[in-house]
């Protein structure tokens, strides 16, 4: 059993006699009234989608999930055949089991089932899966840094929008996960159009472009290094041409190199601080100045409470990337004073693909310096962010911790 309070992405538990994975959740604590908790479910038996609210005060009962990995074979109609190719045993699921994800399949793929009490329940892919292009227009020679794309038909027939140079035979990676951050997606389900910046995870970028889009908002693609400045400047007139104005900025591009103390190098050091804080001062500079002429506009920087008083030696070049961008964010918002907005988040731990693999040890460790014993759900964040930049009309200059109560540095 576990309190509603510890629920996380990934935790499985049974409810109404179903059993469920948690998709996304939200803590909610009303001015009136008891505190719950708002969490999209699936049901790992029917593949259905649901919402629910639970009180916080309640328990649900864990579901312990085995896994296995098997290699998926063929598929005769609706009904889709997994060996375990250590036993030889096969099992199959429906359609409605595997849902969406069955675009993602080819033959001899493996892939984790998951069983409970021997209930074969569903179907989980690797992240990142290689195809190979069997299709597509002939490839545009030189052309590697444009943002036009084009189909491209994979061996299973999946087809995906690749860049010009992408020719036939060429292997290509797909993500198979919803890699888009949860900060564009509350902006865009508020009626916000949407300019998603990257520089080399395009088809990642792709797949939030898609699921933004379901909004019913413009959203745009660009491919831009943010250390760069010709690359930013380009970027902005972009920006500018396209969508015709610009009212909030959200400087979220980061990177981290952590290795031990003695192992840093020069490259990396200024391969970090150019990313995470040039970028941050160029971008600032180019849409900061535009909004500051138009009289009005929002920056949020998204910096770290390793910037602060967290610190991780193997860390120590991120850590003074997001040293910076907290001086930089008070300077930004005095020189564009009276007229642009510009606040930071310092974020904790967030519960991400990024940190899924950690070492369990050092998680524990983690989770025991933070008062809510957890980490952040993606989510959490970005309506922190959402409520800074439309709702706090007169917060300015301000780092706001979003941590959940660290307490042992």
């Amino acid at each position: 059993m576990f309190n509603v309070n510890d629920i996380k992405n990934g935790i499985t538990f049974i409810f109404e006699d179903n059993i469920y994975v948690v998709l996304e959740f939200q803590h909610v604590k009303p001015g009136k009234g008891a505190a719950f908790v708002k969490a999209k479910l699936r049901n790992l038996r029917t593949g259905s989608t649901v919402e629910k609210t639970f009180n916080t005060s309640i328990k649900l009962e864990k579901a312990m999930i085995q896994k296995q990995t098997m290699s998926y074979l063929y598929n005769t109609g609706d009904t889709y055949y997994f060996m375990n190719m250590e036993t030889y045993e096969q099992v199959e699921l429906t359609k409605d089991q595997i849902g969406d994800d069955i675009k993602y399949l080819k033959e001899n793929i493996n892939v984790d089932l998951s069983f409970y009490n021997g209930e074969l329940l569903g179907m989980i892919l690797p992240e990142k899966i290689e195809y190979t292009v069997v299709h597509t227009e002939p490839a545009v020679k030189g052309n590697t840094t444009t943002n036009a794309t084009k189909d491209a038909e994979l061996e299973n027939g999946l087809v995906v929008r690749v860049p010009l140079f992408i020719e036939d035979g060429e292997v290509i990676i797909v993500s198979t996960k919803d890699s888009g951050k949860a900060i564009k997606k509350e902006f865009s389900k508020n009626g916000y159009d949407v300019v998603i910046n990257y520089n080399t995870s395009y088809l990642e970028a792709k797949t939030l472009e898609e699921e933004i889009k379901t909004y019913n908002v413009k959203v745009l693609l660009i491919k831009c290094d943010v250390g760069v400045e010709s690359e930013v400047k380009e970027m902005f007139d972009k920006v500018i041409k396209e969508m015709g104005r610009i009212d909030v900025v959200i400087n979220n591009a980061g990177i981290a190199i952590d290795t031990m103390f003695i192992d840093k190098t020069i490259d990396n050091f200024k391969k970090i601080l150019d990313t995470n804080l040039i970028g941050t001062f160029l971008v600032s500079k180019y849409f900061g100045t535009y909004m500051y002429d138009k009289k009005e506009g929002v920056i949020l920087n998204i910096s770290s409470t390793n910037g602060i008083d967290t610190c991780y030696p193997e860390s120590i070049d991120y850590d003074a990337s997001k040293a910076g961008v907290i001086s930089l964010t008070h300077n930004l918002a005095k020189e564009f004073s009276p007229y642009i907005r510009v606040n930071a988040l310092a974020l904790g731990w967030v519960d991400t693909d990024m940190n899924k693999d950690m070492d369990i040890s050092f998680k524990e460790k983690e989770l025991n310096k933070i008062c809510l014993h957890r980490f952040a759900n993606p989510f959490e964040i970005a309506k922190v962010a959402y409520f800074v930049c439309n709702d706090g009309t007169y917060i300015n200059s301000s780092i706001i911790r979003v941590d959940g109560g660290i307490y042992d540095r």
